[in-house]
């Protein structure tokens, strides 16, 4: 017997109420030398690999964040039962870039007239 088997796990929880797209904030528990692991939830981790840190080359991931970091991230991919997460900084920055370029053209376009 075991209680381990009916408690609730957070995976379950974080799932629940969560879905592909959604950005989540976190704290970044570790670095590697493949990405960062941010703690979304309690009990829950997911990965930042490399190549989703930043919109430009990334030699080191100590070079964009470091272990303690508050970093709000894009969920790329979600996958309970195995207990993993693939999640994206370059996505919020991406936003955010083509939101300031949107507001550039917006300015000048009022300019024109």
């Amino acid at each position: 017997l075991s209680l381990r088997n009916t408690i609730r796990s957070p995976w379950d929880d974080f799932a629940d109420h969560t879905k592909v797209g959604m950005r989540a904030s976190g704290k970044v528990t570790r670095i590697a030398d493949f990405g960062a692991f941010v703690e979304v939830a309690p009990g829950v981790e997911g990965l930042i690999h490399v190549s989703e840190l930043s919109t430009q080359r990334v030699r080191r991931v100590r070079d964009v964040v470091k272990e303690g970091d508050p970093v709000e991230v894009e969920i790329l991919a979600l996958d309970p039962i195995a207990r993993r997460m693939s999640l994206s900084l370059k996505a919020i920055q991406s936003a955010a870039e083509a939101a300031e370029l949107e507001k550039t053209a917006a300015e000048e376009a009022a300019d024109r007239k």
